[in-house]
């Protein structure tokens, strides 16, 4: 299991969760869910993901809103369909 993966069960963040963000470039509505946007970051460079985790930490150490991060990679993921 992965640190996202792990985080996210901690968490109790179900990867159903949906995710709905705006496309940057065309400000279409875009529906997805957190699996969807696992998947991608799972992908990336492991050089991409160590700064992800990084932030994540972050964000948990200072008990915000870690879907925050999964709404703002799925704001980029939307640029791409």
């Amino acid at each position: 299991m992965s640190y996202f993966t792990t985080l996210l069960d901690e968490k109790g963040i179900d990867l159903d969760t949906p995710i709905v963000v705006k496309s940057l470039h065309n400000d279409t509505e875009n529906h997805m869910t957190v699996r969807h946007v696992l998947d991608e970051i799972h992908r990336k460079k492991p050089d991409v993901q160590k700064i992800l985790r990084k932030k994540l930490i972050m964000i948990d150490y200072r008990n915000g809103d870690v879907l925050d991060l999964f709404r703002y990679v799925a704001r980029f993921m939307a640029i791409n369909f």
